[in-house]
């Protein structure tokens, strides 16, 4: 499964600009050096956070989740579609 999320994330990653949000510290050094190592190092931002917490300067046309739903409780989904719908100016994809 870890291959095929994978994946998918690079087609993204290779076609758009964005942020990308991860909740591990140990993660983010790790997607750190391998956005740096790109060609999409300057087209990426990378944030150390939670969903349904993170306070963003931006609106963002499309936001995706990729195997986070599985771990979060009720009030943690209803706090991150609060989060996702102030910052959003279009389609959100689970």
């Amino acid at each position: 499964m870890r291959k095929y999320y994978n994946r998918i994330k690079q087609n993204i990653l290779n076609n758009y600009r964005g942020t990308l949000l991860d909740i591990g510290h140990e993660k983010k050094k790790v997607l750190k050096e391998r956005v740096s190592k790109s060609e999409i190092r300057n087209r990426i931002s990378i944030l150390q956070n939670t969903i349904e917490n993170v306070k963003l300067n931006n609106t963002y046309d499309v936001v995706s989740c990729f195997f986070t739903l599985n771990d979060l409780t009720y009030t943690n989904i209803s706090d991150m579609l609060e989060n996702i719908s102030k910052n959003i100016n279009g389609i959100f994809s689970v």
